[in-house]
């Protein structure tokens, strides 16, 4: 071990070892030392990685070779060797982050499996220095060009922490050498948070599943590359980091981004953002019984309830409550990019008129039909790239003040609430006994005072609220609204920050 002197504990356990397994293990860092080619700090963490996960697995009773066999440093192949050379332009959703954000307005995202036993972060580590060689796309940090920023390609070693804080803090992105997401454990969690200009949550999605896929295998589980878990040894497909907006951009109709300002639930806005995160963990098979005695589907029945709870939230009955419903183009357009491409749907009920759940389910669904609806969404994807192209000859310097007028009337002032609905994740047989539910949670705006968000997993479903405000009214009157429906719902989350 060249270039870097061995922990005392391995070195403790090599003195005791037979010939054998001390040539094992120093086979499997000169094969880890071949494969490294970068700074001396990076080179170091690495080494250490492999140290202390090794280390691990032979305290438990792993054999020498069963504890090399997982740990392989040729998952690496040699993409630590090669100087990075590529760069990505943004695709044309995220084009407006860096320039729409400031000081805690940043589009964060957090997507989380929960382990059935507790996290070892000396193997998750291991996990991610391999798994991030198969996602170059991610690989990156955000740069400013003349005209947008860009990704460019990092290598480095990316670091696992231990989580400290609530959920979609703000990445910092002022580094050259700082990356657009974080690994984080606590306890049974595994989660990455996802600056928006990255990915978006089916891309994030493929990403954790095989970053778990992959831990799973370091704990000895044969986890097979099915049901969107990537091959980290495979060469990564170009169209994963392609612009499916303009792949599938097409000139004619536009429409789907204008409106009015909606009214906004109360509560004083809090300077921590989110003050707090609300998860409602729900049995899937519940949840969907209580859609089919209404005659809807989950979705429509979990929008309704939100749209009461809005209202319930709300001194007063004017003005129009307006939720956000993202959608997955990819149902409409088969890409395989990991980059953003949704868009949403916008659904508008005068606050005068939600009085209860029933009175308002017909047009819900009617709305959130027609909403979803292929022509409506290839409307809004021609405005979507006609936009971004409208602002293409702006320099840099004075898109920002462009983009902040153009975000005024697109942003999040159009919504009273978001609800993202990432639906049933399917993950391989071999990795259910290892993962016991997910989330999803949405990083807070500027205005709205809630953002919701789900994902079923393992036959759980879990609402996340990411609240901007200490008034508890929303939530409550939203858990009120599921439990009468004969839905149970075990509540779980952060206590609220203070102002």
């Amino acid at each position: 071990m060249k270039k870097l002197r061995a922990s005392d504990e391995l070195t403790e356990y090599l003195l005791g070892a037979s010939e054998e397994d001390r040539a094992v293990i120093e086979d499997m860092f000169s094969s880890l030392e071949s494969r490294l080619n970068l700074a001396s700090v990076y080179e170091r963490g690495i080494m250490r990685d492999y140290d202390r996960a090794l280390v691990y697995l032979l305290s438990t009773g792993v054999s020498p070779d069963e504890a090399v066999k997982r740990l392989d440093p040729e998952k690496l192949g040699g993409y630590y060797c090669r100087e990075s050379k590529t760069w990505y332009p943004l695709d044309s959703s995220a084009k407006v982050y860096p320039l729409s954000m400031s000081r805690n307005k940043m589009q964060v995202f957090r997507l989380s499996a929960y382990m059935t036993e507790p996290v070892v972060p000396e193997l998750l580590q291991v996990a991610l220095n391999a798994v991030i060689t198969r996602f170059p796309c991610f690989a990156v940090s955000v740069r400013r060009g003349f005209f947008w920023h860009y990704l460019d390609g990092l290598k480095a070693r990316f670091e696992v922490t231990e989580e400290n804080d609530i959920p979609c803090g703000e990445i910092d992105i002022s580094s050259s050498r700082s990356p657009a997401f974080r690994v984080q454990y606590y306890g049974d969690r595994i989660s990455i948070e996802f600056f928006h200009i990255l990915t978006d949550g089916t891309g994030g999605m493929v990403f954790l599943k095989t970053l778990v896929a992959e831990y799973a295998r370091l704990l000895g589980a044969d986890i097979p590359c099915t049901h969107g878990v990537a091959d980290i040894r495979a060469i990564p497909d170009p169209q994963e980091s392609e612009n499916s907006f303009l792949e599938w951009y097409k000139p004619g109709p536009t429409g789907g981004f204008m409106g009015s300002p909606a009214a906004q639930m109360g509560g004083r806005l809090t300077r921590k953002r989110p003050s707090g995160v609300i998860h409602f963990i729900m049995d899937s098979d519940e949840l969907r019984s209580a859609a089919r005695q209404k005659g809807v589907s989950v979705t429509t029945l979990l929008t309704a309830a939100i749209f009461v709870a809005s209202r319930a939230s709300m001194d007063s009955p004017d003005g129009n409550i307006q939720i956000q419903i993202p959608v997955d183009m990819r149902r409409i357009h088969p890409s395989v990019t990991l980059r953003n491409f949704s868009l949403y749907a916008s659904l508008k009920i005068p606050a005068g008129k939600v009085n209860n759940l029933d009175s308002i389910l017909a047009d819900v669904s009617e709305q959130l039909k027609s909403g979803t609806s292929e022509e409506y969404l290839n409307h809004m994807l021609t405005s979507a790239v006609m936009l971004v192209n409208a602002a293409r000859p702006i320099p840099l310097a004075l898109k920002g003040w462009f983009i902040r007028i153009i975000y005024g009337f697109l942003g999040d002032k159009l919504f009273s609430n978001t609800l993202s609905n990432l639906g049933i994740v399917e993950i391989p047989d071999e990795l259910c006994p290892y993962v016991r539910m997910m989330d999803f949670v949405l990083g807070t705006v500027i205005t709205n005072r809630a953002a919701c968000s789900m994902v079923t997993v393992n036959g759980k479903a879990v609402l996340s609220i990411a609240k901007l405000t200490r008034d508890p009214s929303f939530e409550e009157r939203l858990y009120a609204e599921l439990t009468a429906l004969g839905i149970h719902i075990e509540a779980e989350g952060s206590a609220r920050n203070e102002d």
